[in-house]
């Protein structure tokens, strides 16, 4: 009797172990609309931003990427670079030439006069104000009051500037063809030109901070420096693929993407570069991270891929049901753990999300495929502070939203 006790028992354990789905990281294809090729993309949160590419494409998502909107463009040349500093101010920059700027979240942009007088293959703003642009004869032009004027501040040779970033209105760094690095930490009146032991092609570079900033290459070149310039040291890469882009959400986490898919991550400050699963041999070329749950990766052929993290969710009953239902939390309010379930009836792609009371996403509970079926999430929210959220789900054309009180 105690035998097939212990028998039962290990039986339903077993069921629930195997089908309990575990949080999951990984990429995801989503759907752009379009066959042009991605070069640039910026995020200003999890749900807001904007990619650009070939034929003037400029594509806007409110939604993290579920859905991607063809803006109107203004120019039929391709579009290299775009940052966008809030939801409404962004500008864009390519091989046309010129630089245009938006302050209604890219329905609308206007032309702003480029001094330098060539093709611009990169553009960064720390803030509305102040911005930096890069291209042909290592042009680098200044704008101090959001573009109404641009300045040139240096051109420092024949090589051609490919990717401008900058941690603060003072210190950044520019890089390009030939092997060329510049640094300025005075707001670009004066650039210091630095060597990295090397003339091959950097694609993109990114500031961590006034001290630290990684640099990405030809045949799987990654270069950094921990004092400003004054050294940049080789980290191994493990590919001998070209490397087009490079984005850190932190000190720590940072993300690679390049030629045939490849995507490689680090979480110990670049000391290691991991390949992560792209599931496309499509050429990556811009990589950004609004927050480390939140991703994406665009390239050619109209690719955007999406990286999302799942939390577990747990089937809490064999009976398929017969509707769809988002039931209210519990316990509600909580402190810090609450359990969220949720009923499907056939397989669906789950999206479970948390707002804060201003409509910011603050947490992505699951965003996976999930079977029919009835589950729970529990969810730790100990690093967040008290107050109302709302949880959503969105699974096919179900669509609920409920309310939850943190008490801290």
């Amino acid at each position: 009797m105690y035998a097939r006790s212990f028998n039962f028992t290990l039986l339903f354990l077993l069921f629930m172990f195997c089908n309990t789905l575990y949080a999951q990281t990984g990429w995801h294809a989503q759907t752009s609309g379009t066959t042009a090729s991605l070069y640039s993309i910026h995020f200003i949160n999890a749900n807001t931003g904007w990619t650009v590419g070939g034929n003037g494409t400029i594509l806007h998502t409110n939604d993290g990427g579920t859905t991607w909107n063809l803006q109107s463009s203004v120019m039929t040349q391709t579009i290299r670079s775009t940052c966008f500093v809030d939801a409404n101010n962004g500008w864009f920059t390519g091989d046309g030439g010129n630089i245009f700027h938006s302050n209604d979240g890219g329905n609308s942009w206007t032309t702003q006069t480029n001094p330098a007088g060539q093709q611009m293959k990169a553009i960064y703003f720390t803030d509305v104000n102040n911005g930096w642009a890069g291209g042909d004869a290592a042009a680098i032009i200044h704008t101090s009051d959001g573009g109404s004027n641009w300045q040139q501040q240096t051109t420092i040779g024949s090589e051609y500037i490919r990717s401008i970033h900058f941690v603060d209105p003072n210190n950044g760094w520019t890089v390009g063809s030939g092997g060329i690095i510049f640094h300025t930490s005075d707001g670009g009146n004066n650039w210091e030109f630095q060597f990295a032991g090397t003339t091959d092609f950097f694609f993109s570079v990114c500031a961590v901070n006034a001290s630290t900033a990684w640099i990405v290459g030809r045949f799987g070149l990654i270069k950094y420096t921990t004092n400003g310039g004054s050294n940049w040291y080789s980290r191994a890469s493990g590919t001998t693929e070209d490397l087009f882009a490079i984005n850190f959400v932190d000190a720590n986490n940072g993300w690679i993407v390049g030629a045939n898919g490849i995507i490689l991550h680090t979480s110990d400050g670049g000391a290691t570069w991991q390949p992560q699963s792209s599931g496309t041999t499509e050429y990556l070329f811009g990589v950004f991270f609004s927050d480390m749950n939140n991703g994406w990766a665009v390239g050619n052929n109209g690719t955007i891929l999406n990286f999302g993290v799942s939390t577990d969710i747990e089937p809490i009953s064999e009976e398929v049901p017969q509707s769809y239902a988002l039931a209210q939390n519990f316990p509600n309010p909580f402190n810090p753990n609450t359990t969220i379930t949720f009923a499907i009836p056939k397989s669906e792609e789950v999206r479970l999300t948390v707002y804060d009371l201003l409509g910011k996403e603050v947490a992505l509970l699951h965003d996976q495929t999930v079977p029919a079926g009835s589950y729970q999430v529990d969810w730790h929210a100990g690093n967040l502070p008290g107050g109302i959220y709302f949880y959503r789900i969105q699974a096919g054309a179900f669509v609920a939203t409920k309310r939850m009180v943190l008490l801290k």
